[in-house]
């Protein structure tokens, strides 16, 4: 289903589309397809009722952006029937939970995590020469509310040792504090890129890669006298490119691609285990390490005496409170919790459009 997933391009929608069928309802199931993957990719479930739910708010919301339409919007009822082809079209059967099931899909990580160390066994590969990058959004000196999308997304990357130099997308090429202060966006610590929406698209994704990871994994393992391997750690957002692999230049053939199965992220993504926060930089590398222990257990290395218990998370708040006030960020315990327990943000038909546009 992994191939199913992330080898269909979502920008042109779905395939074996009937001519006869209204073009907004052609419309409504591209829309809801990338919807789906926003979805997985949070690891939220996905039932029939709830993409039903939402093809119907869809179909609804394009209808209002479409005056003179002949469709119906009472002719669209996300029927029993409809949604039986609609997996058959999109070929989503085995991503839609059913009744209460979690979100998180623990079978299909742990298959998952057996094929993933074979592939590390029988190539041969060191830690070192294994990375792993996401997505995070970016707020400048505090923390965001929960109703409020990030204003410029960063992708970050990092092998089990070490970071890699993040893609930094905002909705502005050259803002204006950049051309009031003379900012060469060259010597700045990350690769800055633009678009509208501040999104990271294929394009801009498929750019970092050659122009920032590719060669700073090559110097890396040139450096460091590892053999010229590489494997990529990634899930199967929309801005990551199934076809990656085929996108490479020349020069960084030696990576190879793998992508999460849909609803693992939170059990196996080792930037979402507690790696990602406001302060990038200052991420140890005993921490980087250890976010591999769900995925990698074998590489990660064991502390010198036994771990004490966890802090509570009072003692955990207070402690990123402070550390966000020494960066001078105006962050409370009141944003913390927030931003942890309200981190998921559903797409709206707007966004969604736009996503699609970016994708093409």
């Amino acid at each position: 289903m992994k191939e199913k997933i992330s080898g269909r391009d979502a920008a042109k929608g779905v395939t074996r589309v009937s001519k006869q069928r209204p073009p907004v309802l052609e419309e409504v199931e591209k829309l809801l397809l990338l919807w789906i993957e926003q979805k997985q990719r949070a690891g939220d479930s996905v039932t029939k009722a709830i993409i039903c739910e939402k093809a119907k708010a869809l179909h609804v919301d394009l209808l209002k952006q479409q005056p003179g339409t002949s469709a119906d919007a009472e002719g669209f009822k996300a029927s029993r029937e409809w949604f039986k082809r609609f997996k058959t079209r999109s070929g989503i059967h085995s991503v839609v939970r059913h009744g209460e099931a979690a979100s998180s899909d623990a079978a299909a990580a742990e298959e998952f995590a057996t094929e993933f160390l074979e592939v590390i066994v029988s190539e041969g590969y060191f830690p070192q020469q294994v990375f792993n990058c996401n997505e995070t959004g970016l707020f400048w000196k505090r923390m965001p509310k929960p109703d409020e999308g990030p204003s410029h997304p960063p992708v970050l990357c990092q092998r089990q040792w070490g970071q890699i130099k993040p893609l930094l997308v905002y909705h502005s090429e050259n803002p204006w504090a950049f051309k009031k202060h003379k900012v060469n966006k060259e010597q700045l610590s990350v690769l800055w890129q633009s678009n509208p929406k501040a999104w990271v698209t294929r394009l801009l994704f498929v750019k970092w890669v050659n122009a920032v990871f590719g060669p700073a994994v090559k110097k890396y393992l040139v450096d460091n006298n590892l053999p010229l391997k590489a494997m990529l750690l990634m899930d199967n957002a929309p801005a990551h490119p199934p076809g990656l692999e085929e996108d490479l230049l020349e020069d960084f053939n030696f990576i190879k691609v793998m992508f999460l199965p849909p609803n693992t992220t939170p059990l196996l993504q080792p930037m979402d285990q507690q790696i990602i926060t406001i302060a990038w930089a200052g991420v140890s590398q005993t921490n980087l390490n250890s976010a591999w222990r769900n995925l990698w257990p074998d590489c990660v290395v064991k502390p010198a005496s036994s771990a004490s218990a966890p802090a509570p998370e009072s003692t955990v708040l207070k402690e990123i409170v402070s550390l966000g006030r020494t960066m001078v960020l105006e962050v409370t315990e009141e944003d913390v919790y927030e931003l942890v327990e309200e981190h998921d943000h559903d797409l709206t038909t707007e966004e969604l459009v736009e996503l699609q546009k970016e994708a093409m």
